[in-house]
């Protein structure tokens, strides 16, 4: 479920380093503190589909309000979530996992490592930027850091939203095919597209702040190197 689409706003709103600026933003790991922002972006974005667009896309949270936030929840216990920054105000996220969901998948289509992206959504004041697609080739990167063998990038999008099939589409993604999961998840819309366009083209926008993820691989490594504790 991802949502970056809509007409050229001109300017970046203020909130960065000033009214008119189009950069730099930074990207951090999102953490279970984060839970309100990354709602609040959901929530903004799926009151504009309600209002302004021809889908059912987020008119009703699912698979239930609860359900939505333990989904998101997840996302960022598993250390998957990223959030964009344009100085101090969040303004995207996005969560890359190294697996898709079998649901929608076939065994075929899960042995091709492959980076997945969920949740891709871009503030509406940030719409039209070219936000979105900056941020899909970053992810492809990083996924990709985690995965060498990583040959695609893969999404799923909501089955009725159209335009945002066709915003995939111009961001180079081939349509893969239009599954029904057996969960009853909406978004049955299966895209992919090749990873080397993401590391042929270096984000110039985007800048990752990533101090407590090595901190925490030093730690897991000297941790791993101590003594175990006689019985």
């Amino acid at each position: 479920m991802s949502i970056d689409a809509g007409p050229r706003t001109g300017l970046v709103p203020p909130g960065g380093d000033g009214p008119g600026d189009a950069g730099p933003f930074r990207i951090r790991p999102a953490g279970t503190g984060d839970l309100g922002t990354v709602v609040r972006l959901i929530d903004r974005a799926a009151a504009w589909l309600r209002e302004e667009k021809d889908t059912t896309q987020w008119r009703r949270p699912w698979p239930s309000p609860d359900g939505l936030r333990e989904r998101i929840h997840r996302g960022l216990l598993d250390g998957h979530t990223w959030l964009l920054h344009h100085g101090r105000r969040p303004v995207a996220t996005v969560t890359i996992r190294p697996s898709g969901s079998a649901l929608l998948w076939t065994p075929e289509e899960l042995a091709q490592e492959a980076v997945y992206l969920h949740r891709l959504v871009v503030d509406r004041d940030y719409a039209g930027l070219g936000l979105g697609a900056e941020l899909i080739d970053w992810a492809g990167r990083r996924g990709c850091e985690e995965q060498p063998a990583a040959r695609s990038i893969r999404i799923d999008v909501w089955s009725d939203n159209l335009e945002l099939h066709a915003y995939y589409r111009r961001q180079g993604f081939a349509f893969v095919g239009l599954r029904r999961p057996s969960d009853g998840s909406p978004s049955g819309a299966l895209f992919e597209k090749p990873i080397v366009e993401a590391l042929a083209r270096p984000p110039h926008r985007i800048r990752e702040d990533r101090p407590a993820r090595r901190r925490d691989r030093q730690r897991n490594r000297m941790r791993s190197s101590w003594p175990l504790p006689s019985r």
